[in-house]
């Protein structure tokens, strides 16, 4: 694997899973106007990330 999507997918894997257990209580804009406000990249900027290194790893025909 890559180191480059491990850094990646770390911190998409602790947002999905933070989502999932806070999400009981807060609807998704809620979470990612909080996230926003404590700095942290909300879960569509992590995902655009995540896609834009598997089209990458795509195009290098591996």
């Amino acid at each position: 694997m890559k180191p480059s999507l491990v850094l990646i997918s770390i911190p998409l894997l602790i947002v999905v899973l933070g989502w999932a257990g806070g999400s009981a209580g807060q609807s998704e804009p809620e979470m990612i106007k909080q996230e926003a406000q404590e700095g942290m990249p909300s879960a569509e900027l992590l995902y655009g990330l995540s896609l834009a290194a598997r089209h990458g790893e795509r195009s290098e025909g591996g």
